[in-house]
């Protein structure tokens, strides 16, 4: 921006908070359609209807209950863009300059905000998870595969790293949203100030020169290890009611799709359509059962036992150990008489 004025401005703007500095064009636009004044239930609304459209029910009541937009009302009002009496809403010549400057300007609201019923919970555990910097070059992967979109970016890093991330990447922050997807917008904004990643509209990114460079260097030798010695704090959930829905585990079925790439194509296909692994587990009980099972069959010494050990490795963990000393899955061989060849 030419104008000192605004870059003044502008550098306040991104000192706020990720959390109130998402809403702060939603705030501005939503007032310049309104003629530049509105009470607050009026801005809400206008940005309710335009820019926050996609986010559900839930979600956004989440954002008015946490008083988001308020907040980020408040820093505008502070950097002297907002003014008005009480209960009023009004753009200052500023804040109209700015509006004017910024118009053309992406942004986007993250969709995977939490709902209003996943509110943070008071109780937390510290578990280990993978550190923010081991996003950035699976990330970089991605985006130079063409991959531009936040929600297929968020899909295909799931699906690269579901066999590699930790069981507490997967569990939820106070403010709701999963580790995992936390940490990978926070690494998109981070490359994008590092100037190895763009956003080109709402929720599209993509990969610049210098991110290619850096993909070129570090890419080949990329380890995902180094970067799990981090730790987090997490909610801890109610204990289950059952047993079933103690196996249901959020990350079984992007590890099973991550196998894909392992696999060729018509054995993946006829395995996942056998599986139905998109149903969860097996239900305890038989009503809605799909039966879902796998038989392999062949003379002696084809590899049998063997595809069976690696698909439940893959599906269960690599260690036949869990930290209790229970296996977490075994191999049960039936005959149907002590002659090996029947």
């Amino acid at each position: 921006m030419d104008d000192p004025s605004l870059s003044a401005v502008h550098q306040t703007i991104e000192s706020f908070s990720r959390a109130h500095y998402t809403w702060v064009q939603p705030i501005l636009r939503a007032l310049t359609r309104l003629g530049g004044g509105a009470t607050p239930k009026e801005v809400k609304a206008s940005i309710r209807q335009h820019e926050a459209a996609q986010l559900s029910d839930d979600q956004w009541a989440y954002v008015l209950k946490n008083g988001r937009i308020g907040w980020a009302r408040l820093g505008l009002r502070q950097s002297g863009l907002i003014g008005g009496p009480h209960g009023r809403w009004e753009l200052t010549e500023l804040a109209r300059r700015y509006a004017d400057a910024t118009a053309s300007d992406a942004f986007e609201i993250d969709e995977e905000l939490p709902t209003l019923a996943m509110a943070p919970s008071q109780a937390t555990k510290s578990v280990q998870v993978t550190h923010r910097s081991g996003y950035e070059i699976p990330l970089l992967a991605v985006l130079a595969d063409g991959i531009n979109r936040k929600k297929d970016i968020r899909q295909a890093i799931r699906e690269r790293l579901a066999d590699k991330l930790l069981a507490g990447d997967f569990e939820r922050l106070p403010q709701g949203a999963a580790v995992w997807t936390f940490r990978l917008a926070w690494c998109l904004s981070h490359l994008k100030r590092n100037g190895e990643a763009k956003n080109t509209g709402h929720g599209i990114w993509e990969i610049t020169a210098a991110g290619r460079e850096r993909l070129e260097v570090e890419g080949p030798a990329w380890r995902i290890e180094p970067h799990q010695q981090s730790r987090a704090k997490v909610v801890v959930t109610d204990a289950p009611a059952s047993k079933v829905e103690a196996a249901a585990e959020p990350w079984a079925v992007a590890t099973w799709r991550a196998l894909r790439r392992r696999i060729a194509p018509d054995i993946f296909d006829a395995l996942d359509q056998r599986l139905r692994p998109d149903l969860g587990p097996t239900p305890a009980d038989t009503s809605n059962f799909v039966p879902r099972n796998v038989v392999l069959y062949g003379p002696p010494g084809t590899g049998k036992t063997h595809v069976a050990r690696q698909i439940a490795a893959a599906l269960c963990g690599d260690a036949p150990e869990s930290d209790d000393d229970e296996p977490r899955w075994r191999i049960v061989q039936f005959h149907p008489s002590y002659a090996y060849e029947d």
